[in-house]
């Protein structure tokens, strides 16, 4: 990216923001110029931005009569989807920006060997946690989802999104939201923790009887499985839907109402895509995979995190 741009960290975590400045300050612009970081921040968070901040730190309190002396006539990145319409308004009075949020998320599907640490410790947080569950007939969704958050805060992290407990019927909806029922015979767990900001994601399904449901678990296990050792054949998140499709009419199970899985990182859902249309590359990437099936009566899924380093597809 050639173009010098602008990144904005206002409320809430921005990915694109951490991924080039490595710092979470609220409220702060961050100007990328080659290899040259400018991070502006309020004054009241001067203190902590000089601490952690490899660059130059300037102070505002006024942000665009600073970014006017940086900025005036010139044409400047930004990130469209996090710099707010009322932010491009005001830049627009003094340089001419210009919006480049495909190329500053496409710039984080490739993974470094420490951002592929990270997720293998949030993926192995997550797992441990699921390992703790102790799931009985009876037992409420929410008592579930305490557990999964309480197991998180005990291991000084957070989470990554608001976890599924669908118990039963519920597991039938994909993106169900967890409430009080009691599990009769199954419960599917969706979840992940975010650790030094990156996520996990991952789905199992726990049953109390055997039967056609946990028969068709195992189908979208050996689904996944069947997809994993394929992918270093596979180069685009086409070729990966493509597979997973032939996967599941061999299985003869219903089509997928979403996406076969998803990149991750610092955000759950990123690059690469991982639809029917995608020439997004699979080398270098990290992305859950999610083989499911949907019924009237109940769903089943089952997802785990993989990376593939261009010759083998691993399940962190």
């Amino acid at each position: 990216m050639d173009l010098p741009f602008l990144l904005y960290r206002g409320d809430h975590f921005n990915a694109n923001f951490f991924h080039h400045s490595k710092v979470d300050i609220d409220h702060s612009f961050l100007l990328v110029e080659g290899r040259h970081l400018t991070l502006f921040v309020p004054v009241m968070n001067l203190r902590a931005a000089s601490a952690q901040f490899k660059g130059t730190v300037i102070p505002y309190r006024d942000i665009f009569a600073e970014l006017r002396k940086h900025l005036k006539g010139r044409k400047v990145g930004i990130d469209g989807m996090n710099v707010g319409f009322a932010i491009t308004e005001r830049l627009k009075r003094f340089c001419r920006p210009s919006d480049m949020s495909f190329d500053l998320i496409k710039s984080r599907m490739v993974k470094s060997d420490e951002e592929i640490l990270k997720l293998r410790r949030a993926v192995g947080a997550t797992r441990d946690i699921f390992h703790s569950l102790e799931i009985s007939r009876g037992q409420s969704e929410a008592e579930i989802r305490r557990k999964l958050l309480t197991e998180t805060l005990d291991r000084g992290m957070e989470p990554a999104f608001a976890p599924i407990v669908a118990a039963d019927s519920n597991s039938a909806f994909p993106h169900y939201e967890t409430g009080n029922a009691k599990i009769n015979e199954m419960v599917l767990v969706d979840y992940g923790v975010r650790y030094e900001k990156y996520c996990a994601d991952m789905t199992r399904c726990f049953f109390l009887k055997r039967g056609k449901k946990k028969a068709s678990y195992e189908d979208v296990k050996e689904i996944f499985f069947s997809i994993a050792q394929k992918i270093p054949k596979l180069k685009t998140g086409a070729d990966l839907a493509a597979f997973a499709k032939s996967q599941f009419e061999k299985y003869n199970m219903p089509a997928l109402p979403h996406a076969i899985g998803h990149g991750i990182g610092l955000e759950v859902h990123e690059f690469p895509r991982l639809g029917a249309k995608s020439r997004d590359k699979l080398k270098g990437a990290a992305f859950a995979i999610e083989p499911s099936a949907y019924f009237d009566d109940y769903g089943v899924r089952y997802e785990n995190v993989v990376y593939f380093n261009g010759k083998k597809a691993e399940v962190l």
